[in-house]
């Protein structure tokens, strides 16, 4: 089966297709669209962290639409070179991103909070045990989280009780949870 090129839906990049990994599945351009229609004024000037980030679809639709960095965090180095790949096709300046081959467990330790806005979008077969206390120590306080799961997942997954659900949107077979520091 041939994964479906994902492309950037508005801002500086708009129209142009990304490199996806082999056995990526990308955010489609539905969920994509209703993610950024709803966070869209925090975007402009932000910090963003991208976990999981694949083929960087979010972080780079996040740099078109003038957020000020993205760090992208993959443990695959496929996704780490598509992420490469991406950024060089745009000719995005090196100072607007880095691109981080760790988990996301070993990047919380090493890295200390201030993001304006992490995407949390985990492979099917982890996303009910990823485990959202440690990324919430990543986020500045008035951040959201942007988590992407499996409809039929959703409730397998534990909140922590310091995030709560501002928001919560149900796309196709996806559910968007929106959250914040409480």
């Amino acid at each position: 089966m041939k994964t479906i090129q994902p492309r950037i839906i508005t801002g500086k990049y708009k129209g142009v297709r990304l490199s996806v990994p082999n056995n990526a599945r990308p955010v489609t351009d539905r969920v994509k669209t209703v993610l950024f229609d709803t966070i869209g004024e925090l975007i402009e000037g932000s910090t963003v962290l991208d976990l999981f980030a694949g083929s960087g679809n979010l972080g780079i639709e996040a740099l078109s639409r003038s957020a000020e960095t993205v760090i992208f965090v993959d443990d695959n180095l496929e996704a780490i070179e598509t992420i490469k790949s991406n950024l060089k096709k745009l000719d995005i300046s090196k100072n607007s991103h880095k691109i981080l081959k760790l988990d996301y467990i070993s990047f919380a330790k090493k890295f200390k909070g201030g993001f304006d806005l992490i995407f949390v979008d985990p492979p099917f077969n982890i996303q009910s045990r990823v485990k959202l206390d440690i990324i919430l120590s990543l986020i500045n306080r008035e951040g959201v989280i942007v988590y992407k799961i499996e409809e039929k997942q959703k409730n397998k997954i534990k909140i922590p009780d310091n995030l709560i659900v501002v928001l919560e949107k149900k796309i196709g077979i996806n559910t968007l949870f929106f959250l914040k520091s409480k």
